[in-house]
Order: structure tokens, then sequence, then C-alpha cells
């Protein structure tokens, strides 16, 4: 048990007296910490308001509703009627014409 020591106190040594040594292995502590720190804190909330109000989101209803049971039931405009009170996103509201002709990133067809 003693040899184990000796030489763990021997190593230790050299690696505090060796300048190379000391150095690769503070990078190899230093680089994936910083690494994983910038990782976090980019992804940390990604939909916040400050991400995402600058995105534009085009929305096309094309739903034309239907009659169920009885009573005209039209989920287009209800989902539109939800987005444009959400306030996070910057939503577009067009028609289809326009999502044809113009240059939109994002399109999502109702």
């Amino acid at each position: 048990m003693q040899t184990i020591f000796t030489l763990l106190r021997q190593d230790l040594h050299n690696i505090f007296h060796s300048r190379p040594v000391l150095i690769t292995l503070l990078a190899f502590c230093i680089i994936p910490a910083v690494y994983a720190l910038l990782n976090i804190q980019a992804s940390w909330d990604p939909y916040s308001k400050v991400n995402t109000s600058r995105m534009p989101i085009a929305v096309v209803n094309n739903d034309e509703g239907s009659t169920i049971n009885g009573k005209s039931v039209n989920v287009g405009t209800q989902i539109v009627q939800e987005l444009k009170k959400n306030h996070r996103i910057h939503w577009i509201f067009i028609n289809d014409w326009q999502g044809m002709t113009v240059w939109i990133k994002v399109n999502i067809i109702l």
C-alpha cells in the first residue's frame, strides 16, 4: 500500500512541477466546462419572447368548417383567434394566394 501512495505523490509532484503537463491537464478540465456553459446558456430558454418575437411565421387558414350534430364548427378560425392572442411569436395571417406568391420563412396551413 505504501508503494501506491509513493507513486501517487511522485505523480502529483511531477504534474505540478512540469509546466506542459499542468497546462494540458488544466485545458482538459477547463475546455469542456466552458463548452458546457456556453451550450447551456445558449439553449436555456429558446421560446422566450426575446428569441421568438422576431421570427415571422405565416398562418394560412383554409378551413371551411363543418357541421357536426347540427352545430357549425370551424376549428381553423378558433385556432387563428387563439394565435392572434399569442404575442410571443410574430404571427402573420395571410390568405393562400399571398402564401404562394410571397417569400415566407415558415408557412402553416390550417
